[in-house]
Order: C-alpha cells, then structure tokens, then sequence
C-alpha cells in the first residue's frame, strides 16, 4: 500500500512539475512577445516622427517654391508694363523680384 501512495505522489509531483515548467515557458513566452511588441511600437514611432518631419519639410518646400514662382510671375507682369509704359526707364528686376518675394511671404 505504502508503494501504491508513493508512486501516486510522485506522479502528482511529476505532473505539478510539468504544469509549473509549462507555465513558465508560456510565461517566458508571453514576455518575450511582451518585449517584440515594444520593440515593433518604438520603431513605428520613430518611423511616423521621421515621415511627419520629412512632410512638413516638403510641405515647406512647397510653399516655398509656389512663393517664388508667384514673385517671378509677378515680376515678369510688371517688367512688361514697366517696358510697355516707360520704355526709356530701366526696371530693376533683382530689387523688383526680392521686394515681392518679401510682400508675397508676409502675407497669410
């Protein structure tokens, strides 16, 4: 009898040592997806600072280029009245284009 009680015990040992072995496995498991994911959500936040940083410098660059086209249209227009109107008068263009280029960027 006494054998039959401790063949029983060893089992419930047994099958409590794999139970408890299995849960921390999973545990382990469960931790290392744990640090994956922190791993994956860092590098999604630096990717997304990286391309809003990249968007607004583009966006920059494109204000600032449709500023510059419209002072160099701007200018072009009125070189041609300024040639039309006063023909024998020299119109300055480089002062001309810089001086719009300041009023066109002052305004919203």
């Amino acid at each position: 009898m006494t054998s039959v009680i401790n063949s029983a015990r060893q089992s419930t040992a047994s099958a409590f040592d794999f139970i408890g072995t299995t849960a921390k496995a999973a545990n382990q498991l469960v931790l290392t997806a744990t640090r994956g994911i922190d791993a994956l959500d860092k590098k999604a936040e630096v990717m997304h600072r990286s391309i809003t940083a990249d968007c607004a410098i583009e966006l920059q660059l494109i204000d600032e280029t449709a500023l510059y086209r419209g002072a160099e249209r701007y200018t072009d227009l009125m070189e041609d009245i300024s040639k039309r109107n006063y023909p024998s008068k020299v119109f300055n263009r480089e002062d001309f284009f810089a001086t719009a280029v300041a009023k066109l960027s002052t305004q919203p």
